[in-house]
């Protein structure tokens, strides 16, 4: 059984509002808006059910499960598509859980982390400094996670075994973590020297003995 979902578009010339429908999943419990995190841009409606995450399509009006999913007692759902990470987070019962999408796959994504909360979520809310704000049901109180370190991307991905390349390694949250708790390894050898340039980027020095 599937619902049937109404969407509202403004009309470009006369400004009234259309409205329009599509097939969704069904028993939908809440939805996002945000540009395809895998491998297109195109804007999707990401629609939070009991069978987990099925990506909507605004334009063709064309629904496709993804990855994600069951899920056990599914709240909320809230997307990063801007800033350093590009994550989907679904509040399923007491857990806020945290999706990685693809960079290749079309509608895949990995489980990265989950947070546990005391009380059943209510909301999810990311922001674009690596931060990512929760409400839970009998509490006045909004927590504050921290979303980083982690890596997107290193380069080059290969080098002399003399050592001594530069190495620029991107990624997020990288001064939301002590400076005590950052170590930077190539394979087991840690890098001759490196610093934290931003939130976002860490240049490192290669040791030798790593091509």
């Amino acid at each position: 059984q599937h619902n049937r979902g109404v969407l509202l578009e403004l009309d470009e010339v006369g400004g009234d509002l259309a409205v329009s429908a599509f097939t969704g999943p069904a028993n939908p419990v809440a939805v996002a808006c945000a540009p395809d995190l895998t491998t297109t841009t195109a804007s999707l409606i990401y629609i939070l059910s009991p069978s987990g995450v099925t990506a909507c399509d605004l334009y063709s009006e064309t629904c496709s499960p993804t990855t994600i999913g069951p899920l056990t007692s599914p709240r909320t759902i809230a997307v990063a598509s801007s800033g350093p990470a590009h994550l989907l987070f679904a509040g399923d019962g007491n857990q806020v859980r945290i999706f990685r999408p693809s960079a290749t796959l079309p509608n895949t994504f990995t489980e990265d982390n989950s947070l546990t909360l005391p009380n059943p979520v209510l909301g999810v809310a990311p922001d674009n400094a690596g931060r990512l704000f929760v409400t839970t049901s009998g509490s006045s109180s909004i927590a504050v996670y921290s979303l980083g370190p982690g890596i997107t991307g290193i380069s080059p991905a290969s080098g002399p075994t003399t050592g001594g390349t530069t190495v620029i390694i991107t990624g997020y949250g990288f001064r939301n973590a002590a400076a005590s708790d950052i170590e930077v390894n190539f394979g087991v050898k840690p890098a001759t020297s490196f610093t934290v340039d931003s939130d976002t980027q860490i240049t490192a020095t290669a040791p030798a003995g790593t091509a």
